[in-house]
């Protein structure tokens, strides 16, 4: 009999689920970027396997946005229909439990969370990537203009350490910088400049001066010094630069690395609070998955709560609700006004604390 249950709940709220992840995803891509796309193609001329391939990119950044809601929409569908059809009720009356219909569900959220997490830590920093090269190059304005923190040192995957310790805004222009890149496995190179204009793709460093090779030692390091150099650095790691990003932007490694070596290199938490939330954020976004269904399992079994569109409005109402919590304290934490990992927390203990008050109050 549990088994039934279990493979009939699944029945009723699966094709829900896969349907509006459908819907949504391509409501998602059509509707907002092939919507910004369709100037530049009319402006450029992009070629249409191009305009195609920048679609594909923003796939997984788009599920992984899409598959909570989803979730949601298909939950309230599902299990809205097994309450107004009675038979939520003839299991209650023939003394069944009806938080035992919860398993199944934790199951299907457990698994969504699973790929969430793997495409938030796999496949959407690459694709981002890809993407942001693609748009710098066929359409350079759309990229949006993030401020540079200051006094944070930077590193990427290639090895390569960027510390800037001012930042003016208005003339894009970095000061007091020093780079240092990996040359060989043995052998780097370090560069300092009083400062330097940040363009698209590099930056152009002034008054500086340059060790070509620094190896094992140090007692005589030949130096060249300058007036004007250009610096080719990686489109991704001048964008790394910028903060406060997306935290979906960041293999969680490079998060690790950044903020290790802040620590080690003495800097506080408010310089590194937007690294620190990001890196929780990689953890705590695929689990809303989970406390949604926990507050929406009760809350669709409630007679007359989910009929109809209504359905619909509380799934969006209780995701916007989710979202809205989760901007504010992400807001709070890069600010560092509050502890950056409870910020990144807060929402899901949130929803977690409620989701626990109307299990004990759904209807028997």
């Amino acid at each position: 009999m549990f088994k039934k249950l279990n493979f009939y709940t699944l029945r009723e709220v699966v094709p829900p689920v896969f349907l509006f992840t459908i819907a949504i995803l391509g409501l998602e891509l059509l509707g907002t970027d092939f919507y910004q796309l369709v100037g530049i193609i009319v402006d450029r001329k992009i070629p249409v396997k191009v305009v195609l391939e920048m679609l594909y990119l923003r796939i997984p950044y788009w599920t992984f946005h899409t598959l909570p809601i989803a979730l949601v929409l298909g939950l309230l569908t599902g299990l809205g229909r097994i309450e107004r059809d009675l038979e939520y009720r003839a299991l209650i009356t023939s003394g069944m439990d009806p938080k035992k219909m919860l398993m199944p569900l934790m199951v299907l959220a457990s698994f969504i969370c699973v790929v969430n997490y793997y495409f938030g830590e796999k496949l959407v920093p690459k694709t981002l990537s890809k993407y942001n090269e693609l748009i710098s190059r066929y359409a350079p304005e759309q990229i949006d203009d993030k401020e540079i923190k200051e006094n944070l040192i930077y590193s990427h995957s290639d090895g390569t350490i960027v510390f800037i310790g001012k930042h003016d805004k208005t003339r894009n222009l970095a000061k007091n910088i020093m780079v240092l890149s990996s040359v060989d496995e043995s052998k780097e190179s370090l560069l300092l400049a009083r400062s330097a204009y940040i363009d698209e793709d590099s930056l152009t460093f002034q008054s500086g001066i340059e060790y070509p090779v620094l190896g094992d030692y140090y007692d005589s390091i030949p130096s060249q010094p300058f007036e004007s150099m250009e610096g080719l650095l990686s489109l991704d790691l001048i964008n790394s630069l910028k903060v406060p990003g997306q935290a979906l932007e960041r293999y969680t490694p490079d998060l690790q690395q950044d903020i290790k070596r802040a620590s080690e290199w003495g800097q506080n938490r408010s310089e590194t609070a937007h690294l620190l939330l990001n890196l929780h954020l990689k953890m705590s976004l695929p689990l809303s998955a989970i406390l949604l269904t926990l507050v929406v399992f009760p809350l669709s079994l409630w007679g007359g709560i989910s009929r109809g569109y209504s359905n619909v409005f509380l799934g969006l109402g209780l995701f916007g609700m989710f979202f809205g919590f989760l901007n504010i304290f992400k807001s709070l934490g890069y600010q560092d006004l509050i502890n950056p990992v409870a910020a990144a927390w807060m929402p899901n203990l949130i929803f977690l604390t409620l989701g626990f008050f109307l299990l004990r109050r759904m209807p028997r």
